[in-house]
């Protein structure tokens, strides 16, 4: 399984991205707003999911954080949502909307984007409602442009020790220089405050 790719961009349309990793380029499909923040040779780290169909074979889909994966991972976990309509409600409503509409038991803000019916939002809340942890779904939110990728890849180690997101986030960004640091530079000065 592909968990992240970390590249440079060599080509963007809508709704997808083609990312160069080591000499071979990997179409992934992305949220409509990430086409429109990064460019072509901008390098990029996007946490992955790797699905296969009968009849469209191998898809990759990325994102920018591993929260919005997991988000993408659960509305795809609901019946009857397919990886086309659960990526339109990311890139419409993001993790902390789709998180609000479940927390509020709001269908209507649900149906709000489109090709998503009153029942498709109701058992998106209904199914999504237990499985979920409202209070970590619901982060600040993270400008991931003004990191660099090695800055990216510090914040996602914190995580990965078990830090939330938006905590990771904000040790990373205040260590003065980190982006002009290598990882390892960034993860010592990291734990040393923690």
């Amino acid at each position: 399984m592909i968990s992240s790719i970390h590249g440079k961009i060599i080509y963007a349309d809508a709704g997808f991205v083609i990312v160069e990793c080591a000499g071979v380029g990997y179409k992934v499909n992305v949220p409509k707003d990430l086409v429109m923040t990064y460019g072509i040779d901008d390098e990029i780290l996007l946490y992955t999911y790797l699905q296969f169909s009968e009849q469209n074979g191998f898809a990759l889909y990325g994102f920018l954080t591993v929260s919005e994966e997991k988000m993408f991972e659960q509305l795809l976990g609901v019946n009857s949502v397919g990886a086309k309509v659960a990526m339109s409600i990311l890139s419409a409503m993001g993790v902390n909307g789709i998180a609000s509409a479940i927390a509020s038991n709001d269908a209507k803000m649900i149906t709000a984007v489109q090709g998503v019916g009153a029942k498709t939002a109701s058992k998106i809340i209904l199914e999504l409602r237990d499985k979920i942890d409202l209070e970590e779904a619901i982060v600040v939110p993270v400008k991931h442009a003004e990191y660099t990728v090695t800055m990216k890849e510090a914040i996602e180690g914190l995580v990965a020790f078990g830090f939330k997101e938006d905590k990771a986030a904000s040790i990373v960004a205040g260590i003065e220089g980190a982006e002009e640091m290598d990882f390892q530079q960034i993860m010592n000065i990291a734990l040393k405050r923690i």
